[in-house]
């Protein structure tokens, strides 16, 4: 009976590529404070990012950010190259004569994640991406149409 309790508890090849991280940092994937889903080479983030800018008079009711992204990992469970495909949603805030405006981005990041222990990761990175719709008033005030990215994170893993 103990054997049979035994075996069934031991987790499979499927369970040991099925990790769910806690990701802590500056990144256009993750967010400043986000969670990551990780299946074999496949890893889902959501994360939160702080407002642009509420200091200034210009931008004074900013938005807070949320970062969605998606990883491929060339080695899920070792050190190794990743790509990541990555949406913000409100990434850009802009006065403009109609009141404040606020554009999302889209990012393409590349990168190298570390593994540090059994439990923690580091990833670092960076790339590039376009912010969509911008009007004409903000690219005259300024505003560049593309944003670099960066993605510099622990992540702890919980499952």
């Amino acid at each position: 009976m103990g054997v049979c309790c035994l075996l069934l508890s031991m987790p499979s090849q499927a369970d040991a590529q099925d990790h769910i991280r806690a990701r802590l940092g500056i990144s256009t994937v993750s967010g400043l404070v986000g969670l990551e889903y990780q299946k074999d080479n496949y890893a889902l983030d959501l994360g939160f990012l702080p407002p642009v800018d509420t200091a200034t008079a210009a931008v004074p009711d900013d938005k807070p950010r949320i970062a969605i992204g998606a990883r491929y990992l060339m080695a899920p469970e070792a050190n190794g190259l990743f790509g990541a495909l990555s949406f913000v949603m409100n990434s850009e805030a802009v006065g403009e004569s109609t009141g404040v405006e606020h554009y999302n981005a889209l990012f393409v990041t590349a990168g190298y994640r570390l593994i540090l222990a059994d439990r923690f990761d580091l990833t670092l990175g960076g790339g590039y991406g376009p912010t969509l719709g911008l009007s004409e008033e903000a690219e005259q005030g300024g505003i560049d149409s593309g944003t670099p990215s960066i993605d510099i994170t622990l992540g702890y893993t919980i499952k």
